[in-house]
């Protein structure tokens, strides 16, 4: 068992919360319906504080700025071009890619609580994945508000 979070992982994790944030960022553009434009806006602000605390414990840990691993991407779902996304995509579609790739988030910080024994480490792990799971939830009842009742508008 890992004492404090691996550089490698660390990384991994900073560079998946920057493609959820990315992702909802972008998928907010695509939005006419203020209330689901909100949402995904409020997710990618989210998503923006949680790339902020990991690189700042990298910072801690590693005594140096973070550098992302070239070509790595956490989750497939979140890659707008490669799911072939754009303003005509389906609602439910994106919602599912998001639900999963939070869903991915959750497993990955799970089992990165399992690996360390930094009581900081744990907190912060911890937290994280309460985060996850509340916009899992989140996305979870706007896919249920959608698929009775259509709302999401694109342009």
């Amino acid at each position: 068992m890992q004492k404090v979070l691996g550089e490698e992982v660390l990384r991994k994790a900073i560079q998946g919360e920057k493609q959820a944030m990315i992702f909802y960022s972008e998928v907010s553009n695509m939005i006419i319906n203020k209330k689901s434009k909100n949402l995904m806006q409020d997710l990618a602000s989210e998503e923006e504080k949680h790339k902020n605390i990991l690189q700042k414990r990298y910072t801690i840990l590693y005594k140096k700025e973070f550098e992302e691993i070239p070509g790595f991407v956490f989750d497939e779902k979140l890659d707008i071009k490669k799911l072939g996304l754009n303003t005509q995509s389906d609602a439910l579609q994106i919602l599912s890619s998001a639900i999963e790739a939070e869903s991915h988030a959750i497993d990955y910080y799970s089992e990165l609580l399992n690996q360390t024994e930094s009581n900081e480490d744990i907190e912060l792990l911890k937290s994280l994945i309460k985060f996850e799971e509340g916009h899992k939830n989140r996305l979870q009842e706007e896919y249920k508000s959608i698929s009775k009742n259509y709302t999401w508008q694109m342009p």
